[in-house]
């Protein structure tokens, strides 16, 4: 395997949940994910978080998907992240986004 960030998991199904805390807000979110067993696909869902738009914060791999990225909204002080199948849950990545202050516009003097 040429990516060592790729290298390693940790399982999840239906009987777990990988917990973390973050404050409410928005925040640019990756996961890098896979379903255990080739054929299948693995829903994972952040309960305690939507996606920008509103919807459900569900991502879904297939055996080769590539890591998942998007705007979310966390709602809740605890965020649940549950698969509905059995999956390899590799890595994730939560950041803060930026409060928009205009500062980054440019006026004239």
């Amino acid at each position: 395997m040429k990516d060592l960030l790729e290298r390693d998991s940790c399982r999840m199904d239906k009987s777990n949940a990988f917990v973390f805390d973050a404050p409410p807000g928005k925040y640019a979110f990756t996961l890098s994910a896979g379903p255990v067993g080739a054929g299948v696909q693995a829903r994972i869902t952040l309960e305690g978080a939507t996606k920008s738009d509103g919807s459900a914060a569900v991502f879904e791999f297939a055996e080769k998907t590539p890591p998942q990225s998007a705007e979310i909204v966390v709602t809740a002080k605890t965020v649940r992240m549950t698969a509905d199948n059995s999956a390899d849950l590799r890595w994730m990545k939560l950041v803060e986004a930026a409060e928009d202050t205009g500062a980054s516009k440019k006026t004239k003097p």
